[in-house]
């Protein structure tokens, strides 16, 4: 038999404070310009990402909307249904 894992709800809440707090505290207008030239280069399909994302996360990113801009430039990847 499997165990399930049960994590207290407690921690989901202290997870929000904590990006509550980081998005209350960074330069948002830094993070947002970061994130348009990650969306720009992402567009262009031949351009190295890994610069663009480093700056985001050195200005505060998250993980989060650094993946958002990904999937907005490109779409999510669905697997083809082979039967």
């Amino acid at each position: 038999e499997v165990e399930i894992l049960k994590v207290d709800p407690s921690i989901r809440d202290k997870q929000i404070e904590r990006l509550k707090k980081l998005r209350s505290e960074r330069d948002n207008k830094k993070v947002e310009e970061a994130l348009d030239k990650l969306r720009k280069a992402a567009e262009t399909e031949d351009e190295n990402l890994m610069p663009y994302i480093i700056e985001a996360h050195k200005h505060l990113a998250t993980l989060g909307e650094v993946t958002d801009v990904l999937r907005e430039a490109w779409g999510e990847y669905r697997a083809p249904l082979i039967f």
